[in-house]
């Protein structure tokens, strides 16, 4: 049986990854070893997660798995959008024709 504090140990050799929503029911985090994606159901929110690694990989991550954080969605300032909208209105008028001397 393990005490507290070997439960807190441990708890401090979990790598923790940055989770992304994904479509509507999933979490994506990047593995560095496998080099790509792995998905989470969203339902378990954040929290201790079983790897999804190959085997070949020489993943860590097999061995003590990892904690999900989700990040927070970036919002985009409004003006930005405003920028954006406005050229591409422009881009889509018809230019004048240049005068010929």
């Amino acid at each position: 049986m393990s005490t507290p504090e070997t439960r807190h140990r441990r708890k401090e050799t979990i790598p923790v990854l940055l989770a992304e929503d994904h479509m509507t029911s999933q979490l994506k985090v990047w593995c560095p070893f496998c080099v790509q994606f792995h998905f989470h159901g969203a339902r378990g929110g954040e929290g201790h997660r079983v790897a999804h690694c190959d085997p070949d990989s020489g993943s860590p991550f097999r061995d003590t798995g990892y904690i999900i954080r989700k990040t927070i969605p970036r919002r985009e300032d409004p003006y930005t959008r405003i920028r954006r909208r406005l050229d591409t209105d422009n881009e889509k008028k018809p230019q004048p024709k240049a005068r010929q001397a």
